[in-house]
């Protein structure tokens, strides 16, 4: 990994992150879904997978992989980041979306916008 680093520059955190997708790819591979674990399927969607890769791996369909995970318990959460540092009440908080178990934004009907993108 060194010698990758050196050629590419790229930090060794994110190639050992990188890396770390690449072992969680090879992993589902080894599974067609019937056979996948409970564990490993929650690890993908943590690690970021879409539906629709994890059915590439294991030789299936997006919508098999949305109802077993579905029966598994697995829903996406949204989440808040803390804009403010706790010091008062933020008017326009940060949210995203992950695999946890319990959201800390409920759906409303205002309006909404969406940022796409990795970091400031």
């Amino acid at each position: 990994m060194a010698e990758l680093q050196r050629l590419t520059g790229i930090s060794p955190w994110f190639l050992q992150e990188m890396e770390g997708i690449v072992i969680l790819e090879g992993r589902l591979r080894g599974f067609n879904l019937e056979r996948l674990p409970e564990d490993l399927l929650e690890k993908a969607k943590r690690a970021g997978f879409s539906d629709a890769q994890i059915a590439s791996f294991c030789a299936t369909t997006a919508g098999d992989v949305a109802a077993r995970r579905i029966c598994a318990g697995l829903h996406p959460a949204v989440k808040r980041v803390d804009t403010c540092a706790g010091e008062f009440q933020a008017e326009t908080p940060y949210l995203y979306q992950t695999w946890e178990q319990f959201s800390e934004a409920p759906p409303t009907d205002r309006p909404k916008a969406i940022v796409l993108g990795s970091g400031p």
